[in-house]
This record gives C-alpha cells, sequence and structure tokens, in this order.
C-alpha cells in the first residue's frame, strides 16, 4: 500500500486506504454492532490518526482549513459533553460505550480532516470502498443462496447479512452507492473502472432493495435530489443511474419474492438463488455498458453549441417530468392537507404483515417508531438542557413503552441528540455539522471538477446515512457512522493543484516553536487519554465475551473472567448480570446473588437484576424481600410477561425457578426474531 501510494504520487491513500479497510472488515462484521469488533478498530484508526499527525507536521503539511480545525474542535466538545454525560447517565456502563463510540467518529473526522486529499486520491478511496462494499454485499447474498439453511440470514423474514439488522444492510449499501454512480459518469476515470464502478453500483442497489427497508423509500429520492443539485456535470450524473433504474426495475420482482417466500412458506433457498442470479447478471450487463459508454465517451468530441444545447433539452426534460410528477401526484392523493393527516395517523398505529403478494413497501408508514419517539421527546422534556445521558434511551422506554418492543435507541439521530444530550449537546454537533459543511462548500467551488465532484459525492454519501438514519438507528453502527463521518471530513479536506502549490511555498514560512509545542503536548495526553479509555472498555468487554463462549465447559474460569470484566470496567453492570445467569445455572445461588447486587449497585434501575434477586429471594422463603425486588422490577419494566406473571406468582405462594424465567425469556427472543445465525438455539419456522 505504501508502494502504491508512493508510485501514484497520492501518499495520503497510505492512511486513507488503511481506513478504508477497517470500514469494510466493520461492515462484514456485524457491522461492528459488537465492541469487541469495533474497539481495537477504534485503537488502530487512534494510532492511525497519531501516526499521520506526526508525519504531515514534519512534513510541514498539516494544514486544514481553519474552518475545518473549528469543525473538529466543536466534534471533540460533544464528545467530551458525551463523556461527562456518563456522570448523570442510569446505566453507566452503557454510557461509558456510547462516548467510546462517538469517539471513535471523532477519531476518524478528524483522521479524514487533517489528510491532504488530493482530487485522484479521494476519487480512488470513494471509488474503491464503494466497489469493496459491493463485494461484501454480493458474497453474503450468494453465500446465503448455497446455504443450506438460508433462513438464517433473515430476521423476521428480512435479509440481514453482512450487518446483522436488515434496515443496516439497506444503509450500508445504499450509502456507498452515490459516490459509485458518480465516479462511472467522470470522463478521467478509465474505462474499466467506470464500468466497475457501475456494476457496483447497480449490485449495491439491488442487494439493497431485499431487505425491503421503508426508511429507504423516503431517503433516496430526497439523496437524489441533493445528488442532482451538488454534483458537477448533472447530464452525465443522472445518466448513469437511467441504467441503474432500469436494471433494477427488471429485477424487482426476484429481488421482492425472498420475503415474500418467507411470508408464504415458499421455497427460500429458490427464492434466494433468482435473486442472486438477477443481481450477478445485472452486474455483468451493466459492467459492459458501463464500459463501452467509456469508451465512446472519450472519442466523443462535441462543440461547445451542441453541449449547451443538450443542457437546455436536458433541464427542460427534467423541469417536465418534475411538473408531471407533481401533478400526477396531487390527483392521486387528492386534498393534500388531508392526505398528510391519514399519514400522520397511520404513522402513530403499528403496521401489521403486507397482504399476501404484497411487499413491505406497501404498508404505508405505520411502525412502533412512534411510541420511540414520543418517549424520546418526553424524556428531552424531562431535562431539556444536559439530557438524560449517553445510551440511557432504553431504561426510560420500559418503563413509559406503550409496546412490547425493547430498544436500545430511539431510532433516530436527531432524537438520540435530543433526549441523550440535551440542547447543549446537539447545539455542539449541529454547530459541528455546519461548519463541517461550510468547509466542504469552499471545495464544491473549486476549479476542480474532479475535486468539486469527489465532494459532492463524498458529502451524498453522508447525507444519506444521516438522512435514513433519521428514522433508524445507524449511529450505533460503526461500520455505517464510521464510513459517514470518513466522507463527511474528506469532503472538506479535496484540494486542487493551485492549493498544493500555494501551501507548498508556505512550508518556508517559519512556525512558532512554543505554541506547536503546546499544542503537540495537548494532542498527546488526549491521544493517551482515548487509548486508555478504549483499552480498558476493551479488555473488559472481551473478557465478559469469553466468560459468555466457555462457562459450558468451565464454568469456574468463565466467573474468573466475569470478576476480571468488572475490575476493568468498574461502571458496567452487565458483567455482573453475566455472572448472575452463569452462578444460577451452575446451582451456585449465594454467588449469583452476589453478582446481581453488584449489578444492582452499579445500576439500581436494572429491572433483570431485581427480577432475578426476586426469583431468588422467592425460592428460598425470603417473601418480603422478593416482593420488594419484584416489585421494583415491575416499576422498571411495567408491561413485561415475565416480570408480571413473576410477581403474581410470588404474591400467591406459588413455585418460582429462574430456570423458568430463562425459558421464558429465550421463548420471547425466539418469537420476535425466529432462528438465525445470533439465534440458532431457536427451532426453525421455515
Amino acid at each position: 500500500m505504501t508502494w502504491l501510494g508512493a508510485r501514484l504520487g497520492l501518499p495520503e491513500l497510505v492512511p486513507g486506504a488503511l481506513a478504508v479497510a477497517s470500514f469494510v472488515l466493520l461492515a462484514a462484521a456485524d457491522g461492528g454492532s459488537r465492541p469487541t469488533t469495533w474497539y481495537p478498530v477504534a485503537l488502530f484508526l487512534l494510532g492511525l490518526l497519531v501516526v499521520s499527525t506526526l508525519v504531515l507536521a514534519r512534513g510541514r503539511r498539516l494544514a486544514p482549513a481553519p474552518v475545518a480545525l473549528v469543525a473538529i474542535a466543536l466534534l471533540g466538545a460533544f464528545t467530551l459533553w458525551t463523556f461527562a454525560s456518563i456522570g448523570w447517565a442510569e446505566a453507566k456502563g452503557d454510557a461509558w460505550t456510547g462516548a467510546n463510540r462517538t469517539l471513535l467518529y471523532l477519531i476518524v473526522f478528524s483522521l479524514f480532516a487533517i489528510l491532504p486529499w488530493r482530487p485522484r486520491s479521494a476519487a480512488l478511496v470513494l471509488g474503491g470502498y464503494s466497489v469493496a462494499i459491493a463485494t461484501v454485499g454480493l458474497i453474503a447474498l450468494l453465500g446465503t443462496a448455497g446455504s443450506d439453511a438460508p433462513g438464517l440470514s433473515l430476521i423476521a423474514g428480512r435479509f440481514s447479512e453482512p450487518v446483522g439488522y436488515h434496515n443496516g444492510v439497506t444503509g450500508l449499501l445504499l450509502a456507498a452507492a452515490w459516490p459509485a454512480a458518480y465516479l462511472a459518469s467522470v470522463r478521467r476515470v478509465h474505462p474499466l473502472a467506470r464500468g466497475l464502478l457501475l456494476a457496483a453500483c447497480v449490485v449495491l442497489v439491488q442487494v439493497a432493495v431485499i431487505p425491503q427497508s421503508r426508511g429507504s423509500a423516503v431517503a433516496v429520492p430526497l439523496t437524489a435530489l441533493l445528488y442532482v443539485a451538488l454534483v458537477p456535470g448533472r447530464l452525465r450524473a443522472i445518466a448513469v443511474l437511467i441504467p441503474v433504474a432500469a436494471a433494477t426495475a427488471l429485477a424487482m420482482q426476484p429481488l421482492l419474492n425472498v420475503y415474500d417466500a418467507f411470508a408464504d412458506g415458499g421455497d427460500l433457498a429458490a427464492a434466494f438463488d433468482d435473486a442472486a442470479r438477477a443481481v450477478v447478471l445485472s452486474g455483468a450487463a451493466l459492467f459492459c455498458i458501463g464500459l463501452v459508454a467509456a469508451l465512446v465517451d472519450q472519442r466523443l468530441e462535441r462543440s461547445r453549441q451542441a453541449v449547451h444545447r443538450l443542457k437546455v433539452a436536458a433541464s427542460a426534460a427534467l423541469v417536465a417530468g418534475a411538473l408531471a410528477g407533481v401533478v400526477v401526484a396531487l390527483a392521486t392523493i387528492g386534498d393534500p392537507v388531508s392526505w398528510i393527516d391519514e399519514r400522520v395517523q397511520e404513522f402513530k398505529t403499528e403496521s401489521g404483515e403486507p397482504a399476501p403478494g404484497s411487499s413491505r413497501f406497501s404498508e404505508g408508514l405505520g411502525s412502533v417508531r412512534y411510541d420511540f419517539w414520543r418517549v424520546a421527546v418526553d424524556v428531552f422534556a424531562e431535562r431539556p438542557l444536559v439530557g438524560a445521558g449517553s445510551e440511557s434511551f432504553a431504561i426510560d422506554y420500559l418503563r413509559e413503552r406503550e409496546t412490547d418492543q425493547e430498544p436500545a435507541n430511539p431510532h433516530s439521530v436527531e432524537l438520540r441528540l435530543l433526549s441523550q444530550t440535551g440542547l447543549v449537546g446537539t447545539a455542539l454537533f449541529g454547530g459541528f455539522l455546519v461548519c463541517a459543511v461550510m468547509a466542504a462548500s469552499r471545495v464544491r467551488r473549486s476549479r476542480s471538477r474532479l475535486a468539486a465532484g469527489s465532494c459532492a459525492a463524498a458529502l451524498v454519501a453522508f447525507a444519506y446515512w444521516l438522512i435514513h438514519g433519521s428514522a433508524d438507528w445507524f449511529w450505533e453502527l460503526p461500520a455505517l457512522g464510521a464510513a459517514a463521518f470518513a466522507w463527511l471530513g474528506m469532503a472538506g479536506a479535496i484540494r486542487d493543484d493551485d492549493e498544493d502549490a500555494a501551501r507548498d511555498a508556505s512550508r518556508d514560512e517559519p512556525e512558532p516553536p512554543v505554541l506547536r509545542r503546546y499544542l503537540a503536548v495537548g494532542a498527546a495526553g488526549l491521544a493517551l487519554l482515548s487509548a486508555g479509555s478504549l483499552v480498558l472498555t476493551w479488555a473488559a468487554a472481551r473478557s465478559a465475551d469469553r466468560a459468555a463462549s466457555s462457562w459450558t465447559a468451565n464454568p469456574e474460569l468463565a466467573l474468573e473472567r466475569i470478576d476480571s470484566a468488572l475490575d476493568l470496567n468498574p461502571l458496567d453492570e452487565n458483567p455482573a448480570l453475566l455472572g448472575g445467569v452463569i452462578a444460577a445455572r451452575t446451582s451456585d445461588n449465594e454467588a449469583a446473588r452476589e453478582y446481581f447486587g453488584e449489578a444492582i449497585e452499579r445500576n439500581g434501575s436494572s429491572w433483570f437484576g431485581h427480577l432475578e434477586l426476586g426469583a431468588l429471594d422467592a425460592m428460598e422463603g425470603r417473601r418480603r424481600s422478593a416482593l420488594a425486588h419484584l416489585r421494583l422490577a415491575s416499576e422498571l419494566n411495567p408491561r413485561d410477561p415475565v416480570v408480571r406473571s413473576t410477581r403474581r406468582r410470588a404474591e400467591r405462594g406459588r413455585a418460582v425457578s429462574l430456570r423458568m424465567i430463562d425459558r421464558a425469556l429465550l421463548r420471547r427472543v425466539c418469537l420476535r426474531f425466529g432462528r438465525t445465525d445470533a439465534t440458532p438455539f431457536c427451532a426453525s419456522t421455515t
């Protein structure tokens, strides 16, 4: 990789490509949803940031735009505020994890914002990422199609690989599709690369259709408008979208049939085979189309007058098409006010299963998100200035919910900011976004079309993440979030050749040595603190994971690992809960009591800890203590059927057992998710 960067005269490719490789690895590993997956990646990226900063500073190439430095400072302040919120968060261990995830995004944004991106290097990294993500998505689809148990890749009938969450799959793939689409239209890109990028784009789009994410039906049109508004050479950029849209329309039926086969009890393996075949054929066809079009494009010479006429004609066609769309929409929906009111009422109602023969895209807006958002707004109203603390939504939702769902987050970036970090955190993050976009707007005015186009493609990729993430939990998936913040940082750091020459000329200017020394010491201190935060929590999470995977073979060793996790992370109650479950399953009730008690000391809102202690007390005849714990569990999680039934049995003097509680909780998980790679203990439903 170093040789490649030096060979091309683009040394920024080295850290950029290494960072992008880590994003792709996260994408292939369940989206990096597990802390034990993304913590080492965060440490690697932190090291990459430190080394890049030192190398650039020594070569006098560390010269990000002032507004980009302000963006870094504001995101850093937001990260510090998130760490500060641990102090008032109820689940302090989860809050620490959430703060570390924000730290990851700060590291990634800073790395990509300080690198001296040139148009070619930015295009190479963006295009390489899109092709790599298309490859990951295609491999996941082909692997499922060739599997003996394709249903393991589904959650509630929806394709969930490689991220492990169906909407996350769509978000990952579609965010990567926009840079591929733009670069496939650029004449300066090699014809073979343009064909490959066009093929990658259609693969990304078609695999993204299979999970049938309704959020994408809103996010894609909005992002498309932004894409058309921002990218230079709009005619060329739009022309590339036409074959992608046509190929996807032709392949739509086999793509949608995967969900239908699950819902109707059909042949799931055959449905996946048909979908995979459609994606592969579409990719091959568009590679050929892209290659031929690029070869013709390179040889085609057009006069300025002809180009102008073509632009005028295309613009007129677009305007006419938009007007026709508005007319058709108004004729279809009738009274706009009544239509909007109906959609609002629809959104407040939980949707059922789609009718036979229809897809999820036809279900409308009904979902449980209204209840998530209602609770998030109530939490913000209670503590508008500071919020409830990082990653605290789950506790509040279980207390206030009106559904049977148990989300860990409000499924919205904006409501996450407001409910968890309050107006202070939201203002800091909003200021960061404004400054980052201002830095990118400077690049958008560049005389280099490739610089302006790469900047626009990066901005659109970030915008898709933000728009779709406004109604989903993309922030909590590091594979999606890290890439989005990287592209936002890159968008404001791309420089054309004139800026490179000016920067080279400024290297001979003296720098204030005292200021440089203070900045270096401060940066080193922050880097050490960041590394310490990541290392401690990673080691604790790793010990707990090893205990969970090995306790059946060696319970004593597993409990030793639990104790190690508790020592490394003095805030997290989850290892203690795991230790209590392990001890209870090995009939060591005394140890189980100690672990559950430790969990409650760390988080008094742990309904599960109170439930288990209440059950232990009931089993041992401590009726008063049992009822007290079960009453607290019921207050913390009043709608939970296991809590209600256990409390009712204890109040009536009937037998209560931990094994009965375990079976009931596992049964509920299986009813909700079915048998997947993450829940192999569930019986197959297809």
